[in-house]
């Protein structure tokens, strides 16, 4: 082989293994980039719920991609939202107890983990709070706006609607809330808000035995009524403090996220430093800015034009 030809096979192998060195570079950073990859063997996954709960398709995802990944040996989530939808909430919370079932899921309030934030909450094995983090707020909110007073008296405009039956109207904002569609929706609002004392009931039951009871030894005295009444009478909308909550039951202990993950890690039989992983968005290099600024910018516009015509886990402000 010649000098010229032995050059050319050089650099054509060169060239090919500059290739196949950038194709795994691209591959590595674009799964680190997109939360999809990370070193190590067992960890433990951090699930952030924050904000106003409209929509949580991508939580409820990542939830059931923690669940059936062996490697992913408990799920921390961190809960800092006043509430929202309801259907979100409860989305949520549901994949959350599936989670619960294959592994420790551990709940860390933050700052704010109230109403529709305490029903996801709920899902949890254990559930922590700081001393000052306002929770609780068990109940169900519903908006009406009447629009007709400002549309026919200063832009002179009328509107109809033709329905195929009486109620299909109930709550437009073109008019006023009668008394047949306050009915219906105090009905709504009654059997939602049962739904949300029943998970109380159901997953919060012991803990709030224990509370009740003061010590071990009593915890046989304290009867199902009792439990019954004692969640009825707190499950009025009233926002609690962690402080609070965890006397009566309604979280498991004081602490910060930190103390959620070594939790977590102990539950989990994982020894040493946890490894904890989180799923980030991928990024350019405006990313961290037009993220920044289109998150601000939405939050200003739906704080004026969210939907308030709908029935809301959400503790007002």
């Amino acid at each position: 082989m010649s000098t010229g030809s032995r050059i050319a096979l050089a650099i054509g192998l060169f060239l090919i293994l500059c290739l196949i060195a950038l194709v795994a570079l691209i591959a590595v950073v674009s799964l680190v980039a997109g939360g999809g990859f990370h070193l190590g063997g067992d960890r433990i996954a951090l699930l952030r719920v924050e904000g106003f709960i409209g929509d949580l398709e991508r939580e409820v995802d990542l939830a059931r991609q923690y669940a059936d990944d062996s490697r992913i040996r408990a799920i921390v989530v961190r809960i800092d939202t006043g509430g929202g939808a309801v259907g979100a909430s409860q989305e949520l919370y549901q994949e959350l107890l599936r989670a619960a079932g294959q592994k420790p899921v551990v709940i860390s309030m933050g700052n704010v983990a109230a109403s529709g934030g305490y029903y996801v909450a709920l899902a949890g094995d254990t559930i922590f709070a700081n001393p000052g983090t306002v929770t609780g707020s068990i109940g169900v909110l519903f908006t009406h706006v009447d629009t007709s007073g400002l549309l026919d008296e200063r832009l002179g405009l009328h509107f109809t609607e033709v329905t195929s039956r009486e109620n299909k109207d109930m709550g437009s904002i073109w008019g006023p809330l009668d008394d047949a569609d306050r009915a219906l929706i105090e009905e709504m609002i009654g059997d939602v808000h049962r739904q949300f004392v029943a998970a109380v009931r159901e997953q919060r039951a012991g803990a709030i035995r224990r509370a009740l009871a003061g010590d071990a030894s009593a915890e046989a005295q304290i009867t199902d009524e009792a439990i019954d009444e004692h969640i009825a009478s707190l499950c009025d909308g009233r926002p609690f403090t962690g402080e609070q909550a965890l006397s009566w039951g309604f979280i498991d202990a004081l602490g910060n996220l930190n103390d959620a993950i070594d939790h977590a890690a102990r539950a989990a039989g994982i020894t040493g430093e946890p490894n904890v992983v989180e799923w980030q968005p991928r990024h350019g290099l405006l990313g961290p800015l037009v993220q920044s600024v289109t998150r601000d910018a939405l939050h200003a516009v739906r704080e004026e034009v969210r939907p308030r015509a709908g029935l809301r886990y959400e503790m007002t402000r």
